[in-house]
């Protein structure tokens, strides 16, 4: 598996700024999830990394993060991150 140079990039503002708490939240879901963070912050969309980063996604907002910022660090826009956060709540109103 070769990491694409997007992925370089959405991990190197992880560790910048407002990336520090964002980059926590990926780690610890990466790690319950049994992937690695740049697994999250690629393109792959099957089921099981999609639900990753729907998690890190509402995770991010309950901490504060505008869509917009979980966007920039997902490289993802904003209407695709509440997207992914409705998705988690129906999920978790259904368990």
């Amino acid at each position: 598996m070769t990491i694409s140079p997007e992925s370089i990039r959405a991990c190197q503002r992880i560790r910048a700024g407002i990336g520090s708490v964002m980059g926590r939240i990926i780690a610890e879901v990466a790690e319950e999830c049994g992937i690695s963070p740049a697994t999250i912050l690629g393109r792959d969309k099957t089921a099981p990394i999609a639900r990753a980063r729907q998690i890190v996604m509402f995770e991010a907002r309950k901490a504060g993060f505008s869509l917009t910022q979980i966007g920039r660090v997902l490289g993802r826009d904003h209407t695709t991150i509440l997207a992914g956060i409705r998705r988690e709540i129906e999920r978790r109103a259904a368990e």
